[in-house]
């Protein structure tokens, strides 16, 4: 079982400055998995307390070219937990330096405290004259079928019959979420084909809503019939009786956390409502090198259970 790599400098940006702060909002921890043509970082519930947090990023976004080796007996695929802050350390540790490389390779090492080996990543930054070594603790490498479990985790297909688009109208939709904490800890979302997203709180004698319209819908499909309800409520019920829309509760806390990942390279944020109504999806869909296959966040947020 082997691996060694160089990181890009696009690399150390794209994991210091966005993957791995959105990732740490969520859990501390989470499963590295290493494959010969991407790597994905997968959070399930048991990391986050709920929410379902993956991250994929091919391996030439991540790494130079030709200094990316991963092998093992199981379709050359490598998996094991990482503590977040860890890493970010190492990442911005590289950055404070002035790294002219950052080469990242899966060792073992014994410790005063243990005698037998443990698993760890070594890191080496490289700054002129200067040479930084890290190495971070790691979780023992999984077994064939825990790392086929989490390349299924991974996976991300498309899951909601459609999407709403929220990337021009992200930092309204942020300000009214964050206002949106001090008077619940859940929130209606509901969302239409006609590209309209609901958004609403209720407690006692507080009732805050509000409607964002005309939304890019994704995937393109046959226009919808206008709504002609007079205000946004009988709107969303209108589309909702018609199977053009639909609603969940979502925790406020958790839906802060997806429209706050510090993810500003994005080139569409992506929110819809699973079919069954079983949870809220967040895809953050990024362009590199003119396509939108190289890398993604995908965030699932849970539903409450009376919905």
């Amino acid at each position: 079982m082997r691996f060694k790599a160089t990181l890009s400098d696009r690399g150390v940006s794209l994991l210091e400055r966005g993957f791995v702060p959105s990732l740490e909002k969520f859990g501390k921890t989470c499963c590295l998995l290493l494959r010969e043509e991407d790597v994905h970082f997968v959070q399930n519930a048991t990391c986050t307390d709920g929410p379902h947090v993956t991250a994929k990023l091919d391996r030439q976004v991540l790494f130079q070219t030709n200094k990316y080796h991963v092998e093992s007996k199981h379709s050359n695929q490598i998996a094991f937990e990482i503590d977040l802050h860890h890493l970010l350390r190492v990442l911005r540790s590289a950055g404070a330096v002035g790294s002219e490389s950052l080469s990242v390779k899966l060792t073992t090492k014994r410790t005063e405290e243990d005698p037998e080996p443990k698993p760890f990543l070594g890191f080496v930054t490289q700054g002129g004259d200067v040479q930084i070594e890290h190495d971070m603790p790691i979780g023992y490498p999984m077994e064939n079928d825990e790392v086929d479990q989490m390349l299924r985790e991974a996976t991300v297909a498309q899951v909601c019959p459609y999407y709403l688009d929220l990337h021009w109208d992200l930092p309204r939709i942020q300000q009214v979420v964050e206002r949106f904490k001090n008077i619940s800890d859940e929130t209606r979302m509901g969302t239409t084909k006609q590209g309209d997203l609901h958004l609403q709180v209720e407690k006692t004698s507080i009732r805050m809503g509000v409607e964002y319209r005309n939304l890019k819908v994704a995937p393109a499909c046959e226009e919808p019939p206008s709504l002609v309800a007079s205000n946004a409520s009988e709107r969303l019920e209108e589309a909702t009786e018609a199977g053009d829309g639909n609603s969940v509760t979502v925790q406020v806390k958790n839906l802060n956390k997806a429209l706050r990942c510090p993810m500003d390279m994005q080139e569409r944020v992506l929110c819809g409502i699973a079919e069954n109504r079983g949870y809220v999806h967040f895809l953050f869909v990024f362009s590199h090198e003119g396509s939108r296959d190289h890398m993604h966040l995908s965030i699932k947020l849970p539903v409450a259970e009376d919905d």
